[in-house]
């Protein structure tokens, strides 16, 4: 844990990949409650629309915020973690983990689109509340229609809970410094 000295307002850089990740929405709700905070300036950069930060900054995650330039903190951020930050202590950042099982699961598998995306909410979001993987599903149904997609992924699911999944996006799509497909995507 570092200490920092809170005389100077702290600047917050939020980057984040549209609505691809349902914490994306839940980050951005955090954030607005500290908008009109003094101890702090807040920028958000949705590097979906400029794939030129995403390369400058080398970002590879659908989401990070960066702390008066300097610290990277990549996946969910708490209302405790900010508060700290704010008053000078700098949290340990942990890495954001996504639980990995070696058990074989037989079950069923679905298309991902805007329309299954919510059987996703507590697993993707850690939260039950639907507003945050609507939104990814409006960015999902989008994304379809530009590309011409049927789905964009496909979700496991095992007595109708889906307990996992796999997401594909165009290359041409993603922000991150990828190679890009060139000619047709279908």
């Amino acid at each position: 844990m570092l200490v920092k000295d809170v005389k100077n307002m702290t600047k917050i850089d939020f980057y984040y990949w549209g609505d691809q990740c349902p914490h994306n929405y839940k980050i951005k709700e955090l954030l607005n409650i500290f908008s009109g905070d003094k101890r702090c300036k807040i920028n958000l950069f949705d590097i979906s629309k400029n794939h030129k930060i995403a390369q400058y900054l080398n970002i590879f995650s659908p989401n990070m915020i960066v702390i008066d330039d300097n610290l990277r903190w990549h996946g969910p951020i708490s209302m405790d973690n900010l508060e700290s930050i704010l008053n000078g202590i700098i949290p340990k950042a942990r890495p954001y983990n996504v639980k990995i099982s070696n058990n074989i699961i037989i079950g069923d598998i679905k298309d991902l689109t805007e329309k299954t995306i919510t059987d996703t909410c507590v697993l993707c979001s850690s939260s039950k509340k639907n507003v945050y993987c609507n939104e990814k599903g409006n960015w999902i149904k989008t994304l379809r229609e530009k590309y011409n997609l049927p789905y964009i992924g496909k979700l496991h699911y095992l007595n109708k809970v889906c307990i996992g999944g796999a997401e594909f996006v165009p290359s041409v799509a993603v922000p991150y410094p990828i190679p890009k497909a060139r000619g047709r995507i279908t």
